[in-house]
């Protein structure tokens, strides 16, 4: 599920998260959040992601280092990373044996 928002940052610095984004990822007042900066943005993960096993912690991060490859891949062609994934989901889904041309 992709859910894009925008929030307006107040003069302390604080953004308030939406409500059923709050509710999804099980946030409270007194949630803990880790902050990631990279050069294109900020990525938030939840509590969950901080306590999660080591397991889950590389599996979180294999997503992660696939998604740097597939913003690689994207960049070499010249579309984004959302047009490059859509892209690749559609052969996937309808074609999977023309997979090998798209990538």
């Amino acid at each position: 599920m992709k859910i894009k928002m925008c929030r307006e940052i107040d003069e302390a610095g604080r953004i308030v998260i939406p409500a059923d984004l709050r509710r999804q990822y099980g946030l409270k007042g007194g949630s803990k959040v880790l902050f990631t900066a990279y050069d294109d943005g900020i990525l938030i993960h939840s509590e969950d992601y901080i306590t999660a096993s080591k397991y889950e912690r590389s599996r979180i991060l294999s997503d992660v280092v696939v998604c740097a490859v597939l913003k690689l891949e994207a960049d070499a062609i010249g579309v984004t990373l959302e047009e490059y994934v859509d892209k690749f989901l559609e052969v996937f889904y309808e074609e999977p044996q023309k997979l090998y041309s798209v990538i």
